[in-house]
């Protein structure tokens, strides 16, 4: 069976884990990415509020899951919502940025 930072890695294209908290800013930002294009507005909501509200409400369970304690999964969660709504906002005003040019469909 994978273990979690199997998944992780494979998820953010790394081919190792060392254990270090050492994967760069924009490391985790494609990771966050990648979870916001697993099912894009299914149903209005992204597998990161799925990851959030499972992880969120099932804390002690989810520590028992990958044997941390119930504080670290807390941590997880209040930093999965944070990236999620950075992520989502910048895609937001990249999204404004493109629809901001007007396509006459007139080649010269």
């Amino acid at each position: 069976m994978a273990s979690f930072c199997t998944l992780a890695e494979a998820a953010v294209g790394q081919d190792k884990w060392d254990g270090e908290k050492d994967y760069s800013a924009e490391v985790v930002r494609r990771l966050v990415q990648r979870g916001l294009e697993l099912r894009p507005d299914r149903d209005g909501e992204s597998f990161w509020d799925d990851f959030i509200r499972l992880f969120g409400e099932n804390r002690e369970a989810a520590a028992e899951l990958f044997g941390v304690r119930a504080e670290a999964v807390s941590r997880a969660v209040q930093r999965a919502r944070q990236l999620k709504d950075e992520v989502s906002e910048e895609n937001n005003q990249e999204g404004n940025k493109k629809k901001k040019y007007l396509h006459t469909g007139v080649g010269f």
